[in-house]
Parts: structure tokens; sequence; C-alpha cells
């Protein structure tokens, strides 16, 4: 799962970021399991450090806030773990000051339009202090695509998109 620079695995800042250079094979039985064995993983080898996972169906976002959201687990009195909503009632980040916090995740259904709102319980119920990201909109549709693309116009998504043939109502 660990995909670092190329998306969808945890995120990591400079030369520790577990994306510099090896993927490493997924392991666990169900999505929710191999989310919780990245966090574990990743935690393995970087101990103590936050950890920060997107989603690779974002292509808005931008290093500034991906930046933004992995300080939020820095600082003097950070939360346990951050999370950003997304609009089809999933998340598009997951992160957590601990690896072991994303042990909360591993009886969540994922992919559902209650993921979210389900993570969210699932690390308060551990206790866990969690703060919102910005909600995002993530692409799962070409609906979804189309309206990604219109809000950052001048990307490579954007562009890509527009190069798709859509066949028009008649």
């Amino acid at each position: 799962m660990d995909r670092g620079d190329r998306g969808g695995g945890p995120a990591r800042r400079g030369p520790g970021r577990a994306g510099a250079g090896a993927g490493r094979p997924q392991r666990g039985d169900g999505f929710a399991a191999r989310i919780v064995a990245a966090h574990a993983d990743t935690g393995a080898l970087h101990p103590g450090e936050p950890i920060l996972q997107i989603g690779m169906d974002t292509p808005q976002l931008t290093p500034r806030l991906l930046t933004r959201s992995l300080d939020r687990l820095g600082g003097s009195a950070p939360p346990d773990a951050v999370l950003g909503a997304a609009a089809d009632g999933g998340w598009w980040a997951l992160g957590v000051r601990r690896a072991e916090h994303a042990a909360a995740l591993r009886d969540v259904p994922m992919s559902t339009g209650e993921t979210g709102s389900r993570t969210l319980a699932a690390l308060r119920d551990r206790g866990l202090r969690v703060e919102p990201l910005p909600a995002m909109s993530d692409v799962d549709t070409m609906s979804d695509a189309t309206s990604v693309a219109a809000a950052i116009p001048a990307s490579r998504f954007a562009a890509a998109g527009a190069a798709v043939p859509v066949e028009r109502e008649r």
C-alpha cells in the first residue's frame, strides 16, 4: 500500500518519506485491514513520526494542503488524528500521530457512504481526539471527474479529462 509520492499510501515528508524509492506489498484481508497494515508498516519504518494517508483519487490536492494536513499532527498540542471527509461520505485523508491509532479502522466498512462517519466514530470510540481537514470531492465517476476538473482547470487532470470522449444526450 505504501506508494508515497505516487499517491494512495501513507505520506512522509523529507528524507524519511515512505515512498522514497521502494514499494512494499500490501498485506491484510480486505481494504480496512490493508489500511491498518500500511500504517503499522510505515510506523515500524519511521517510529514516533505521524503518518498521513491520502486517497489517490483527489487530484485537486495541493502540496500546500498536504503539508498543512501533516503539520496538524505536530506542534505542542496536536490531535491524535486528522480526517478529511469526502463529499460522497468517505474520506480522502487520514492522519494519525501514532501508527497504532489506525487500528481503529479494522472493522470500518470501506467504500460506502458511511465510511467517513464510521471512521470518525471508530477513532473517537478509542478515545482519540480527531480534528477535521477540509472536505473535498474524490473522483469515483465521470461526473465526479468533470466536477473536480472544473475546479482545477489548468491541471493535467483537467486536460486529460477534456480528452475523454463523452457521449452526449440526444
